[in-house]
């Protein structure tokens, strides 16, 4: 037997092209800039300090004001996917998300996801 049948291929899906996929990042990032750009302002004037985080870390950004320590996640959402909101990987997604909230090791005092579609949030 030189194939397994239990089992679809997962490799020859087309969900996605690779020019489709580009095209998502790209929105994520301007999303995370655009945020970055409109937000940091703000913090600063309210006496944060803030820094950028590496990709994986719990926030995209960090502010610290005192002991104070704020993670703030950006999180892009195609209005395009599949899966209807509440369902599917937006829901794991942020299961995920709230999942490193609560095994994170580090000072948090505040938490936020910063998504491009309002209907999530609420």
């Amino acid at each position: 037997m030189d194939q397994d049948y239990t089992s679809p291929n997962i490799l020859n899906t087309n969900s996605f092209n690779a020019a489709d996929r580009t095209e998502l990042i790209e929105r994520a990032r301007k999303l995370e800039e655009e945020a970055i750009s409109r937000i940091t302002p703000t913090l600063i004037q309210n006496g944060y300090t803030v820094e950028k985080q590496p990709h994986g870390s719990l926030g995209d950004i960090v502010a610290i004001k005192g002991k104070e320590a704020w993670h703030i996640d950006f999180k892009f959402t195609s209005e395009l996917e599949k899966h209807s909101i509440g369902s599917g990987r937006t829901y794991q997604e942020f299961l995920f998300r709230l999942g490193r909230l609560a095994v994170f090791q580090g000072k948090v005092t505040k938490y936020s996801i910063l998504t491009n579609i309002r209907v999530i949030g609420q």
